[in-house]
C-alpha cells in the first residue's frame, strides 16, 4: 500500500501522460425547443401536476446552475430559462 501511494506522488510525467483528459461534453438540451418541449409539460396535465413538475426540475436544474463544469452549468440556465417561461405562462394568474 505504501508503494503505490509513494509511486502515485512521485511518478513521472510520462504517467500523467498516459492518463486521459476529460473530453467536455456536447450539451443534452436543445435550446431550439420551445419551453414546454424541454420542461416536458403536456396539455393532459393538470395545474398542480404542472406546478410538482416545475419544481422538480427548478431544484434539479437550480444545483447544477452552480456546477463548475461548463456544460452541465449552460445546460442548467437553458432550463432554468424554460421553467420561469412555463412558470409564466401556466402559474400566473
Amino acid at each position: 500500500m505504501f508503494t503505490s501511494a509513494f509511486k502515485k506522488l512521485f511518478s513521472s510525467g510520462q504517467d500523467a501522460k498516459k492518463r486521459k483528459k476529460k473530453k467536455t461534453k456536447s450539451p443534452k438540451v436543445d435550446a431550439t425547443q420551445s419551453p414546454e418541449q424541454l420542461c416536458g409539460i403536456t396539455s393532459s396535465m393538470s395545474p398542480d401536476e404542472v406546478k410538482e413538475h416545475l419544481a422538480l426540475l427548478y431544484r434539479r436544474h437550480n444545483r447544477a446552475a452552480s456546477s463548475l463544469d461548463d456544460t452541465l452549468r449552460s445546460e442548467a440556465e437553458i432550463m432554468l430559462d424554460a421553467i420561469v417561461a412555463c412558470r409564466e405562462k401556466y402559474l400566473s394568474k
